[in-house]
């Protein structure tokens, strides 16, 4: 599978802030998508928000830090107004085997709930691809 980050806008009006991002895209579509999320207000961590954040949600994606949810999975998509997993997010099991990086057992998180499973099959990269995508956006 091919990932991209794409730019994205989540538009304003009255109750929404405007948010740029960057869109998780596997093979030309969002996950959201993939997911049957679309109509979910919901972002990825990516592009938005403070350095250390966003640092610390590619680390996790790239399996270099071991994730913050009690689930052990990493954050996908959060809410678009403050990131915090209280408003509800998706996230993901990132593992590497080898040149393959898997994201699997996809589940809707709130932090005070037990996470709730999305019916999704596993998504495989390219391990070296994988990283390079991430490596060229992760801000110093």
């Amino acid at each position: 599978m091919k990932l991209q980050l794409v730019p994205k806008v989540r538009g304003a009006d009255t109750n929404k802030t405007a948010r740029q991002y960057l869109d998780f895209k596997v093979n030309g579509r969002s996950i959201l998508a993939m997911l049957g999320w679309d109509d979910a207000d919901l972002i990825t961590p990516l592009g938005w928000g403070t350095r250390e954040a966003e640092k610390r949600a590619i680390d996790e994606l790239l399996v270099k830090e071991i994730p913050t949810l009690p689930s052990g999975r990493a954050l996908v998509y959060v809410c678009a107004e403050c990131g915090d997993i209280g408003c509800g997010a998706i996230a993901v099991r990132v593992e590497r085997t080898g040149d393959q990086i898997t994201w699997s057992g996809f589940a809707y998180e709130n932090g005070y709930e037990e996470a709730r499973d999305i019916a999704a099959e596993a998504i495989h990269f390219e391990a070296q691809e994988y990283s390079a995508i991430f490596e060229t956006i992760k801000r110093e």
